[in-house]
Order: structure tokens, then sequence, then C-alpha cells
């Protein structure tokens, strides 16, 4: 696993920049300027919202974000991994929805890929 997480680290860290970025942008009164703001409009259409459903958690369905990292459907997800028999839901800024399959996880980053059956995806800026 260390080389494949070698190959797309960089991507997600730029992408959980971009995200930090829009959670923070105009904080304590001021507001995001010109370049945070351009930087945000790059970005969105590589930010997927990735629902998370496990029926051995009450059906509990829990929401994150992920990037695009790839063209052809290589998300990087946020957060402590979800449970292998999580049912992950991909919902793209156009309205599609589409499964979601877990790829590979790393506990220690809290990086998760995930793969969607899609092609031509918009990859986060710089990845």
């Amino acid at each position: 696993m260390r080389s494949r997480r070698a190959a797309w680290a960089p991507s997600a860290f730029l992408g959980l920049c971009c995200a930090a970025l829009a959670a923070h942008a105009g904080e304590e009164g001021q507001s995001p300027s010109a370049a945070e703001l351009a930087l945000l409009a790059r970005a969105r259409p590589s930010v997927v919202r990735v629902r998370l459903r496990d029926a051995r958690f009450g059906d509990v369905t829990t929401q994150r974000h992920a990037v695009v990292v790839r063209q052809d459907g290589l998300l990087v997800l946020a957060g402590s991994p979800p449970s292998p028999t999580a049912t992950l839901t991909a919902v793209f800024a156009d309205g599609r929805e589409l499964r979601a399959r877990l790829v590979a996880s790393d506990p220690e980053t809290a990086l998760t890929l995930v793969r969607v059956p899609t092609s031509g995806l918009v990859p986060i800026p710089g990845g």
C-alpha cells in the first residue's frame, strides 16, 4: 500500500487544503480574497458529497465530502475509514448519484480511496 499512498497523497492533501480554505474563508469578519474565491471556484467541480449508510449501526446515514483525484472515478474521502459493510453513494454537483466502492483506507491518515463507475470527472486542481 505504501507505493499507492505516495501516488495519491499530494492530491488528497491539496483537496483537504481546499476544504479547509472553504471552511475558513471569510473567518473573523474578513471577506475572502479574490484569489481565495478563484481557488474555491476551480475546486468546486472536484468536490463530491458521499453518503455512508450502514445497517449494522441502526441504518444510520452520515455524510462526508471527497475530492476527485483522477478522471476515471477515483476519489479521496476524508475522515475515519467507513465500515466495509457500509453502502457508499457519491452525489455530484450536477445531481448524479452513483454507488461508490471502497478501494483502500489508511486509518493513520484518516483517508480512504473510493471508486465510482464513471469517467470524465474533473480532478482537483493540481492533482
